[in-house]
């Protein structure tokens, strides 16, 4: 059994690395055809009659047929996008292992679309730069007084922000995404003078932005800007389990600060919750020993709300440039005021005004130049009274600041409550996840519980344990996954290779545990079971808790295959005791309860796919730590099954079926 186990789970490993160019190759959800293929050709080969057989070869067919339409282009059979912008309306479209690339054009414009969610814009003409001199999230940071030197924009996309740095002066630019495709895309469409990736002002950066940073030089840069990193599709929330979110955590302020210089600034803004980045950075700046952190930071609101960090205290005549030129030109006013006291932070966010509450600029008004002398502006009337406004709405207050462990602003409280309002884009992912759980506890439970249904009691309380067994392994596997997915993305730097290196790795590892577990006399295996779950949660820890952290302390600045290779090799010990779980499972209740088998790896399966969905909840609303707590537990709760497991079978196979127990006693008396 462990060498059929370690089969399936090699084999899942090689399907992990063939899908980046897969999906290439095949244009995104085409690549289902190709494990359409390979499922059929496999049933093909295993078929045991001649109506499976035939089955097997429809598909087999079916499949190949579908292949040769998507590569052919004729569009027959291709599978297609139904969310967000149809396709008709776009005039081109990418696919890459991490996301949809797609061209929209809207009004004079033509806009990148990712993920069918979130879209960037296209710099052509100068016409296109103008709006971004009257955003304050993109422009006002060139207002003030920041000497040149090296800027980095993160995420990038299609690069409007670095054009916008260009175009104010600055020539040494690190426009850094994890989507590198989207480089070359709009280098390839758009050849004109204003392209900045034809500059020779800027270098591209692929990799996830605060890894990226992780492994910049101390004290590098002037500038560090972020306008957003944000994916409100469904999948692009599910994948910020892994990236994005990283961006605004206290950690991720202590590393910008560590590479500004110290007159350098962070303009950041997260969208729907730049607010709550105060209490981020705040926490970031206590760390470091600052007494009066909020000198520091200055927040400018209105349509498009900043926040603006330094590593040394705002001083006064900074302070007054840069009020002068939110009021005149942005038409935002300064809410946080690092020269003024402060009693209350929090009340102060809470009620400061929304970024849809403010008239945007005067459409003709004259832009900005790129530099402007101090002068002062007091507070009017109008601010005053937005103030007031905003505080008879009553933002809700999040749990706390950010950090690595729970970057998210969600708790279980939260997520209900987007549950019941139906909040764009929360509610919406809790509902996709609420809707896949129900489905797959609908159909996967009905389907696997059925046969209970023609057991005899006895013999249904004796299999109960060893299939409770197997449904902590499935959980709990790709729980912990789920997890160390997460933990490694900052040490190696891009989601995919993140992914790749993480499955693969777990898969060939715990494939080879697995065929380890055929070795040895039946009855240690109880002994040995109970050893490797014990190794298993011991390891699981430690890889978390111990190894990802001191990696990344030594190892962040090494190349990209160093640091895929390390994570790969740290991840041997703890896959391989945990592809043993299985199969010395099995080898405990097979020999007297050998009917478990196909029912066990079937609650194995149904039980790692429920498992990934009760993560990410857990991971969003309690943190990764209570997520890796809750999976451990798993193996935990099969360590306590395996006595009763044993037990279990032994009845099982002392007990006649149901079915058939007339004749199995009588076959007892004749071989007796």
């Amino acid at each position: 059994f462990g060498k059929l186990y370690g089969a399936d789970l090699i084999g899942a490993a090689t399907a992990a690395v063939v899908f980046l160019p897969a999906i290439a190759w095949l244009r995104g959800p085409d690549a289902v055809w190709l494990s359409a293929l390979c499922c059929a050709l496999a049933s093909l080969l295993i078929a045991p009659d001649r109506l499976g057989r035939r089955i097997a070869g429809v598909s087999t067919v079916v499949s190949v047929v579908a292949i040769g339409g998507v590569l052919s282009g004729s569009g027959l059979l291709q599978v297609r996008s139904a969310v967000g912008w149809a396709d008709g309306a776009l005039l081109e479209t990418r696919w890459t292992p991490l996301t949809r690339l797609s061209v929209l054009h809207q009004g004079e414009t033509d806009l990148i679309l990712l993920d069918n969610a979130t879209l960037s814009t296209v710099v052509e003409h100068p016409g296109h730069l103008r709006p971004m001199r009257f955003m304050a999230n993109r422009s006002l940071i060139y207002q003030l007084d920041v000497p040149q030197g090296p800027v980095a924009i993160l995420a990038a996309s299609a690069g409007p922000d670095v054009a916008t740095a260009i175009s104010y002066g600055f020539d040494e630019i690190d426009a850094i995404d994890i989507e590198g495709e989207i480089f070359e895309l709009v280098a390839d469409r758009y050849p004109g003078p204003l392209n900045p990736y034809h500059s020779d002002k800027v270098t591209q950066v692929v990799s996830d932005a605060r890894s990226a940073m992780m492994r910049a030089p101390s004290n590098h840069y002037t500038i560090i800007q972020l306008v957003n990193a944000n994916l409100f599709g469904a999948s692009g929330m599910l994948a910020n389990a892994w990236s994005p979110s990283l961006l605004t955590t206290k950690e991720a302020f202590d590393v910008y600060l560590d590479r500004l210089t110290d007159d350098g600034v962070l303009s950041m803004t997260d969208l729907r919750n730049t607010r709550w980045l105060v209490l981020s950075a705040v926490a970031a700046l206590e760390d470091r020993g600052v007494a009066e952190p909020l000198r520091h930071i200055a927040y400018v609101a209105g349509p498009n709300e900043v926040l603006l960090l330094r590593p040394r205290p705002w001083t006064a005549a900074e302070l007054a440039t840069l009020n002068f030129a939110a009021e005149t030109y942005f038409r935002s006013p300064l809410i946080l005021n690092p020269m003024a006291p402060v009693d209350d932070v929090l009340h102060t966010l809470r009620f400061m005004p929304s970024r849809f509450d403010i008239v945007p600029p005067r459409p003709g008004a004259t832009p900005p130049p790129r530099r402007r002398q101090p002068h002062g502006l007091p507070p009017t009337p109008e601010q005053l009274a937005e103030m007031k406004k905003a505080e008879q709405r009553a933002a809700p207050e999040p749990p706390s600041f950010r950090t690595d462990d729970h970057p998210y602003l969600d708790t279980p409280e939260r997520a209900l409550q987007s549950l019941r309002e139906n909040t764009f884009p929360d509610g919406m992912l809790y509902r996709t996840l609420l809707v896949q759980g129900g489905l797959v506890l609908l159909f996967g439970g009905a389907i696997i519980g059925l046969p209970l249904l023609g057991r005899g009691r006895r013999a249904v309380a004796g299999e109960l344990p060893a299939i409770g067994y197997v449904a902590c392994l499935g959980a709990g596997y790709l729980s912990v996954e789920t997890v160390l997915l997460y933990n490694l993305t900052l040490f190696i730097g891009h989601p995919t290779y993140t992914i790749a290196t993480v499955v693969f790795s777990m898969l060939v590892f715990s494939g080879l545990g697995s065929m380890f577990a055929d070795q040895g006399p039946d009855r240690a295996v109880a002994r040995r079971l109970r050893m490797t779950l014990i190794a298993t949660l011991a390891l699981g820890l430690f890889q978390v808790f111990v190894v990802v952290g001191w990696m990344t302390d030594v190892l962040i600045t090494s190349s990209l295959w160093v640091r895929i290779l390390a994570a790969a090799v740290s991840l041997a010990p703890l896959s391989f005791v945990m592809g043993t779980c299985f199969p010395y499972g099995m080898r405990l209740v097979t020999s007297r309860a050998p009917r478990l088998v196909a029912w066990a790896w079937a609650v194995n399966g149904w039980m790692s796919v429920l498992g990934g969905l009760v993560t990410v909840i857990i991971a969003r609303t309690l943190g990764y730590s209570a997520a890796m707590i809750v999976a451990l537990s798993a193996y935990a709760v099969a360590l306590t099954l395996v006595g009763r497991m044993q037990r279990g079978t032994q009845a099982e196979a002392l007990a006649p079926s149901s079915a058939d127990g007339v004749n199995t006693g009588a076959r007892h008396q004749a071989a007796n």
